[in-house]
């Protein structure tokens, strides 16, 4: 049975930001055809009748609304007083800030998407119609309260390891999971690969999660590793890009005898081995020392965050 998702959108109305909603617009009928069993209705302050009160008008709209998106770049009083009303009438709600607004305190805790107004639409189309399908499966997963907060603090100081590796070399895998067991523990850490994607799960749609939320990629480089037309187009190359942008940090392990070095796109990145002796030639009490410095990196790398 199909049924009517509402939509309220926030945003302060300028010039600067009538690309933004366009944007908005754009993902709104990206999500259509996403959900088919959902008639998305989206509507704006513009939208309201003029009458006797706006403001009554707008808090009856977000009262009405499924979700509410709020675009608060540079922090426009109007767009912030209708966001905490929606926060007050426990709303589902997504947030929306260029990244030349720096983000408060008051704002840092809370789930939000940045964007750069130089490159619009960019990714900001893709990002929120896949965001707004999380919404409509989960709604309360977007909700401000106390306890989303607290799971919001948690989930920064844990950081996300993603593994990209070939499954011939699943070994080297197993034994660096034993070592970076006890930074799981603490909750320092959320170590990622493909097996802990389960049987019916959009596999693909995991992973460019877990690489969306990647601080650190792990890569076990070998001749396997550099065939996969897989690994290369959707993993490395996000990963490479993420570097450049968000600062990832990229530790290869060299597992094999391969063309590591002469691959200029990731022999730039510091090798936690020597690659001219690779894991596969080196004795169990050597590679047990390798493993340790990958922990130790990445024990560094966090709690220098």
């Amino acid at each position: 049975m199909r049924r009517t998702f509402h939509i309220f959108y926030i945003t302060p109305y300028s010039d600067d930001n009538r690309k933004v909603e366009e944007a908005v617009l754009a993902a709104y009928q990206k999500a259509i055809s996403l959900v088919p069993d959902i008639d998305f209705k989206m509507t704006n302050v513009t939208n309201v009748v003029a009458g006797s009160s706006l403001t009554l008008d707008i808090i009856q709209q977000i009262k009405n609304a499924d979700l509410v998106i709020c675009n608060i770049s540079k922090y426009n009083p109007n767009a912030m007083y209708e966001l905490g009303l929606a926060h007050a009438m426990n709303k589902p709600s997504i947030i929306l800030v260029d990244n030349d607004t720096t983000v408060n305190f008051d704002v840092a805790s809370l789930r939000y998407i940045t964007y750069d107004p130089k490159s619009l639409p960019g990714n900001l189309v893709h990002h929120l119609a896949k965001v707004l399908t999380l919404v409509v499966a989960e709604p309360d997963d977007w909700k401000f309260n106390f306890a989303n907060s607290i799971k919001k603090e948690t989930e920064k100081t844990k950081k996300t390891i993603f593994v990209s590796y070939s499954h011939k070399d699943t070994v080297y895998l197993d034994r660096l999971k034993i070592h970076l067991k006890p930074l799981e523990r603490k909750g320092a850490i959320q170590l990622w690969s493909d097996t802990l994607i389960l049987s019916g799960e959009k596999w693909k749609e995991k992973i460019e999660l877990a690489l969306d939320k990647a601080a650190i990629a792990l890569l076990l480089v070998s001749a396997d590793f550099m065939a996969s037309e897989f690994i290369i187009s959707n993993e490395l190359q996000p990963l490479l890009k993420s570097a450049e942008s968000k600062g990832t940090i990229i530790i290869p392990v060299v597992v094999k005898p391969c063309r590591f070095l002469r691959e200029p796109s990731i022999s730039q990145f510091q090798a936690a081995n020597d690659p001219i002796n690779p894991l596969c030639k080196l004795s169990e009490y050597e590679q047990e020392d390798i493993y340790e410095k990958v922990a130790h990196r990445i024990e560094l790398a966090i709690s220098s965050d």
